[in-house]
C-alpha cells in the first residue's frame, strides 16, 4: 500500500475537529483486465483469446500464459495472433494499454 498524509487546515477543521490530518491508503496490485465475456462481446474474441488478452493486461507472458492455462506457447502464440487482429494492435503492448482503457471502474 502506498500511505498519503493529507494535512487539515483552515475550514476543514470544521468537520475534523481536533484532527492533524487524514491517512489515506492506497492499495498497489497488478492490474486486471476486463471480464472475458465483456472482450468477447467488444472484440469478438473467442473465450480462449479473451482469456489470453486478460491475462496480457494482468501483465503475463505467453509463457505464463501456457503453464497457467496447460496448452503449449505455439497455441498461445496463435491466440495472441489473433487477439492482435481482432483488436487491430500491432504489438502485446498496444493490447495491454487497450485492455486498461476498456477496463470498468472499480466501484
Amino acid at each position: 500500500m502506498v500511505a498519503h498524509m493529507i494535512p487539515i487546515r483552515r475550514t476543514a477543521h470544521d468537520i475534523f475537529v481536533g484532527c492533524a490530518g487524514v491517512l489515506v491508503l492506497t492499495p498497489v496490485t497488478r492490474p486486471q483486465g476486463p471480464p472475458v465475456e465483456l472482450l468477447q462481446s467488444l472484440f469478438d474474441l473467442s473465450v480462449a483469446e479473451a482469456r489470453v488478452a486478460r491475462h496480457l493486461a494482468g501483465g503475463a507472458t505467453v509463457e505464463e500464459i501456457a503453464s497457467r492455462s496447460g496448452v503449449a506457447k505455439s497455441t498461445i502464440r496463435t491466440q495472441v495472433r489473433g487477439v492482435l487482429e481482432k483488436t487491430g494492435c500491432r504489438r502485446q503492448s498496444e493490447v495491454v494499454a487497450l485492455m486498461g482503457s476498456v477496463a470498468l471502474p472499480r466501484v
